[in-house]
């Protein structure tokens, strides 16, 4: 399960890096996700309780809940990438005011404000 996981995780970072896309919403969330999932890459988890750390090794059925996360997070990045917001802008459109921009500018106050609030 280890060897799915490392192949999903890479397969996704080639193509957040590769294919010719503007650095959006997507790609923070995903290398988000590469942070968060981080435990994965090693097998364990470490966890601080009652003054020591704990380890303890990850099961495949947590495997299977990372791998399923972010293939359908690539599934999801694959069908906005297939929409009309999903095009390439061109250099004059950068500074724009666009529909996608928007969108994008609405995503971030929001995820800003659920994090504020949970502070």
């Amino acid at each position: 399960m280890i060897i799915l996981f490392y192949t999903v995780m890479l397969s996704g970072a080639g193509y957040f890096l590769y294919k010719k896309r503007v650095f959006d919403v997507f790609s923070i969330a995903f290398f988000s996700c590469v942070i968060y999932f981080a435990p994965g890459f090693f097998g364990v988890s470490r966890y601080f309780v009652a003054g020591r750390w704990i380890e303890s090794d990850l099961i495949p059925e947590t495997y299977l809940v990372m791998v399923t996360v972010v293939v359908l997070f690539l599934f999801f990045t694959a069908v906005y990438d297939a929409s009309h917001f999903g095009t390439v802008p061109k250099v004059a459109d950068i500074g724009q005011n666009t529909p996608r921009r928007q969108l994008e500018m609405f995503y971030l106050f929001l995820l800003a404000y659920i994090a504020l609030k949970a502070i």
